[in-house]
């Protein structure tokens, strides 16, 4: 879900966005930019579980055109 720029206005907006409209406990994860940390935890408060999910991507070949990313080498899940 993409609902902005890449600050801390916009993620503050979409975690009050997001908040406003669930009820309950529930589970958000999201990528390792770290302005989603303080976001969520003043959006949620302590009633959200909450992981950044960083993943490292391989070097791609000079040669090599394509319009995804290259395959994920590795990931690393934090919990708050």
């Amino acid at each position: 879900m993409h609902s902005g720029g890449r600050d801390g206005w916009w993620a503050q907006e979409l975690m009050y966005h997001c908040a406003s409209r669930v009820e309950g406990r529930i589970q958000i994860a999201t990528d390792g930019y770290t302005v989603h940390l303080d976001a969520v935890e003043e959006a949620f408060g302590c009633e959200v579980d909450y992981a950044q999910l960083q993943k490292i991507y391989g070097a791609v070949h000079k040669r090599v055109r394509r319009a995804s990313p290259p395959l994920c080498a590795w990931a690393a899940i934090g919990n708050w």
